[in-house]
């Protein structure tokens, strides 16, 4: 575990014979400097023109489609609902 602390990978053997690698996790962490870094060369986005452009490619209609209250039927709701005491 310490030589995947420094970043270093390890071969997994069976028998003599290799069979998968043990490898540091990946970092998930970016400092703020480096997203800032990162994001200077980043294109502007006009925000007219994204919501644009998500409304033609997601249908964002609150209401189900005809389809699928078709392939799945509203399910009956007349259950009851226990409640429990640890008493």
């Amino acid at each position: 575990m310490r030589a995947l602390d420094r970043g270093e990978v390890s071969v997994v053997t069976r028998n003599g014979i290799p069979v998968g690698e043990l490898r540091p996790a990946r970092r998930r962490f970016v400092s703020r400097d480096v997203l800032i870094e990162t994001l200077k060369s980043a294109p502007e986005i006009e925000p007219g023109r994204f919501r644009a452009d998500v409304d033609a490619a997601l249908d964002q209609d609150i209401e189900p489609h005809a389809r699928a209250l078709r392939t799945h039927p509203p399910r009956r709701r007349d259950c009851s609902i226990r409640r429990w005491s640890w008493r």
